[in-house]
């Protein structure tokens, strides 16, 4: 955009040319008046209330399909996924007692616009029989320990929030945290990360930001497929002897396949998890219920809303119940602590 910034640095720069020349020519000429009668323009609209430069809109003038990376987001993705403790094992939950070494994930992505859409189903295998004693509880929903595996959906939503060239989106996440994309390498990687900011979120007071998680996913094909490979790093934003300390990585290897495909894999895992029914897409990422009776059904749901108009979020985060109003301050802030680690357990593909 030629901003007024813009032509009053121009009729400078013409006045200055044409002082230092004897003879110049009269397209130097026309140009100089049509600058100066720009300006003049624009001194008019000022005074009139009005202005002559079209400011920017990222609803109306920012269109990530522009970008290949955000291209290369849309569609089915099928996933296997390792998430590792800080000390490089397996992750193991207290609140979540199933396996972290080998998962599996079924990931929609959209674009829109400034905006991206994605919906994640997570599935877990049984737990170790060997652990079904140790692990209090066990087993979440009404399947068995060892048995029965589980599932869980995330979501997240993100916009172009600046007219920058460049691809940027952002969006909050869980009602605490920020995040933000940025797009890296040839056209085929992108960098994403969950920041805590600086300030009252209402829960507790930060002083400064502090960075949650940080992930990169790099694009990459062979002659019949499309893949998506990340890494995740999180840190610990919340204890002041572990500030900026990693606390968890994970490995996500991703396939974009049709619907068809997508589904059928979908089905399959189930099968291959003995995940019961009623289990199935009940329980969003902080181990809350969603549903009162999980189904496939709830899962197609879930996962279609990537491709529904308009991209609305309407996700807030748990609160306390009447029945745990009583609770003390440090369990408040414990319960919180939980919600959020186990939003981040298995959800770091968001």
């Amino acid at each position: 955009l030629y901003s007024s910034v813009d032509a009053t640095a121009d009729i400078m720069f013409l006045d200055m040319l044409a002082s230092s020349q004897s003879n110049h020519s009269p397209e130097l000429e026309m140009l100089q008046q049509n600058l100066k009668k720009y300006d003049l323009d624009k001194t008019r609209n000022l005074k009139n209330g009005q202005s002559s430069r079209k400011l920017c809109d990222p609803e109306e003038d920012v269109d990530l399909s522009e970008f290949p990376q955000w291209q290369n987001e849309v569609g089915y993705w099928v996933g296997e996924y390792t998430f590792l403790q800080s000390d490089g094992t397996p992750m193991e939950s207290t609140s979540w007692p199933y396996r972290y070494d080998s998962y599996k994930g079924f990931i929609t992505g959209n674009i829109s616009g400034n905006k991206y859409r994605q919906r994640n189903v997570f599935l877990y295998p049984p737990a170790e029989t060997s652990t079904c004693d140790e692990n209090d509880p066990n087993v979440v929903g009404t399947g068995t320990c060892g048995v029965n595996g589980n599932s869980k959906i995330f979501e997240a939503d993100q916009a172009a929030s600046t007219c920058t060239e460049n691809g940027e989106i952002e969006g909050p996440y869980a009602g605490v945290f920020t995040t933000k994309t940025e797009l890296v390498g040839a056209d085929n990687a992108l960098v994403y990360q969950v920041i805590l900011p600086a300030g009252d979120n209402g829960y507790f007071t930060t002083t400064e930001d502090r960075v949650y998680q940080s992930q990169l996913t790099t694009i990459s094909s062979d002659s019949s497929n499309t893949y998506r490979t990340r890494t995740a790093q999180g840190f610990d934003a919340f204890n002041p002897v572990d500030f900026g300390k990693s606390n968890y990585a994970s490995y996500y290897r991703e396939r974009r396949v049709t619907e068809d495909e997508f589904m059928q894999s979908l089905s399959d895992a189930i099968s291959e998890y003995n995940i019961l029914d009623e289990d199935l897409c009940k329980w969003d990422g902080s181990g809350y219920e969603v549903l009162s009776v999980g189904s496939l059904d709830a899962c197609k749901l879930h996962l279609d809303e990537s491709f529904q108009e308009p991209f609305e979020s309407d996700y807030t985060l748990p609160t306390v119940t009447d029945d745990q109003s009583d609770s003390t301050e440090d369990e408040d802030c414990q319960g919180l602590l939980d919600i959020l680690q186990n939003l981040l357990l298995g959800a770091s593909s968001d």
